[in-house]
């Protein structure tokens, strides 16, 4: 009889001793040449995975991602999993793969990592794309197709900073004609760092930094006569 048949057996069920299942968690797989979300061949539109979409994914659709794997871009914003994306799960192994328990390990920090960066962000993120049509037109008087049309017309004169990004500070414009909170109140909806006052000055720089924006790229395009062309200024007054 074979002996070397034997310990190779033996050397595979003494690994599947040591490895862990988490049970209906669907596996990716490890190819580098399609995209996990959608299953498309690789093109000049992927990119590398990064951890915290690999995070997304295994929290919001219950599938594990490998290092290394890759997606297209468009399933992406601002370095998060987009939470409306449709994952193709044709051929998909389920329950997963089984796990190294030194790879379990470092998951299981990474989710704790990231359930501490949440438990620190903003109350309010409008950098965060899980934020609904219905939050947008809650806190800003916009819908989120119109907020997203304004914001990159003035992005190009918008600066970010340690203290703020431009989107959110066009956020606390709106928010503080909208509901006449303080600029306090907005600081502490936001989650600026640093005590009330420090909190202050950042919302209301933040403030006073969208009305130019909006006066020189804004208004002129949507009030006063000069987004009408001359043809349709004569038909109007006709």
């Amino acid at each position: 009889m074979d002996t070397s048949v034997h310990e190779d057996q033996n050397q595979d069920q003494d690994q599947d001793q040591h490895q862990l299942t988490i049970e209906n968690i669907l596996f990716s797989g490890s190819s580098h040449k399609k995209c996990v979300v959608c299953r498309g061949e690789v093109n000049t539109t992927m990119i590398t995975m990064p951890k915290p979409v690999r995070l997304d994914l295994l929290v919001l659709k219950r599938m594990y991602a490998p290092r290394g794997v890759r997606c297209c871009r468009k399933y992406l914003w601002n370095n998060r999993l987009l939470p409306d994306v449709k994952i193709n799960t044709d051929n998909r192994q389920t329950p997963m793969a089984k796990l190294e328990p030194t790879v379990l390990l470092n998951l299981f920090n990474d989710l704790l990592g990231l359930l501490q960066e949440a438990s620190t962000t903003s109350r309010l993120d409008f950098m965060n794309a899980s934020m609904s049509n219905e939050d947008y037109l809650t806190w800003t008087g916009w819908t989120k197709e119109q907020f997203e049309h304004m914001f990159m017309l003035i992005l190009p004169h918008m600066q970010s900073s340690c203290n703020r990004e431009a989107r959110n500070a066009l956020a606390m414009f709106w928010i503080k004609l909208k509901t006449n909170l303080s600029f306090r109140q907005i600081g502490s909806l936001f989650n600026i760092s640093g005590n009330y006052e420090n909190r202050r000055k950042v919302v209301s720089r933040s403030f006073d930094s969208i009305p130019q924006a909006l006066v020189d790229k804004l208004l002129p395009k949507h009030l006063g006569i000069g987004y009408l062309s001359r043809s349709e200024v004569i038909d109007h007054n006709t």
